[in-house]
């Protein structure tokens, strides 16, 4: 049993739990929901996304450059990619927009901090089926979602529909990788859905794989110093926050990514960025890289490509 399932049992949603609302049962949306097959529909317009996405990996523009890949195949106005874990508040990991304005930061800030995530009913079904190794995909229209949640996000922000793309790790998160249709776009069409059934395997490894390496050195391998510990051996008067900003640029956070993940303004992320760039004596993102992964000889070498500048 998935940790939330008995997490519920007491009656008390934890703070990662979208409750249920009077306005939806949890089986409301279970006909919305289905199971992914790594085998279903696989061809070569799929195989060659996977091939460019596979390149990105790493890059501090993963989000915007996956969409854009994305949007080769099946039109996306933006999307968003967050977890649910136990006893951990909602984290966002990536977002961004194509050809639109991106409101997703916005949204993001909404959904968390004006209690609309308690109103949505949408994740009940993957809750229940989901399991390690198990992809699910669900479809809903801006009409199916509870009228707060609707009017808040959808309608304020002119969202239509969303299609996401459901995973669980063995410690019971679910991740949630949410591809949204705007107001000036159509509705999915049977073929889309069939087309992005093909590629929900390959856009849910690839967004793993990146998360991964994002946190990798949480865990460290041996001989390894994590990000936080160099960043204070290199300059002891970086403030906290300071380290909390260049450990994220480091990990390939945009900077919009960075002020979504510590819930301050982008003006705040860059004020925190210049102090510590100042202190560290370097003016560009590219010298952080350098500064910091070659500050040992164990230290493993950025795997992304150094933006050209801050």
């Amino acid at each position: 049993m998935l940790p939330w399932a008995s997490e519920r049992k007491n009656g008390r949603a934890p703070v990662f739990l979208l409750a249920c609302s009077p306005h939806q049962s949890e089986g409301d949306n279970g006909m919305n929901v289905w199971d992914v097959s790594s085998a279903y529909g696989r061809n070569q317009a799929a195989d060659a996304i996977m091939a460019n996405l596979i390149q990105y990996i790493g890059e501090p523009d993963f989000d915007t450059l996956a969409l854009a890949e994305i949007n080769r195949m099946i039109p996306v106005g933006s999307w968003s990619v967050y977890r649910l874990a136990p006893n951990h508040p909602l984290a966002m990991h990536l977002s961004a927009s194509y050809r639109v304005p991106d409101r997703t930061r916005e949204c993001w800030q909404t959904y968390c901090r004006q209690g609309v995530y308690r109103t949505d009913t949408t994740f009940s079904t993957a809750r229940r089926r989901a399991y390690p190794d198990h992809l699910l995909m669900g479809h809903w229209s801006a009409a199916d979602i509870h009228p707060l949640h609707r009017d808040q996000i959808y309608i304020r922000h002119g969202l239509r529909e969303r299609v996401s793309l459901f995973s669980v790790d063995a410690k019971g998160d679910l991740l949630a990788i949410n591809l949204y249709r705007h107001d000036h776009q159509p509705a999915y069409t049977t073929a889309e859905l069939t087309d992005l059934r093909a590629l929900a395997h390959v856009i849910s490894a690839c967004v793993r794989r990146h998360i991964r390496w994002q946190h990798a050195d949480e865990v460290p391998a041996t001989g390894e110093v994590p990000l936080r510990q160099r960043l204070r051996a290199l300059c002891p008067a970086l403030t906290q926050r300071e380290i909390e900003v260049c450990e994220r640029l480091l990990r390939g956070y945009s900077h919009d990514g960075v002020a979504a993940d510590l819930g301050v303004s982008l003006a705040t992320v860059k004020t925190y960025r210049n102090r510590a760039f100042t202190r560290l004596g370097i003016r560009f993102r590219s010298e952080l890289f350098a500064l910091v992964f070659n500050m040992q000889p164990q230290a493993r070498p950025p795997v992304l490509r150094p933006a050209a500048n801050a």
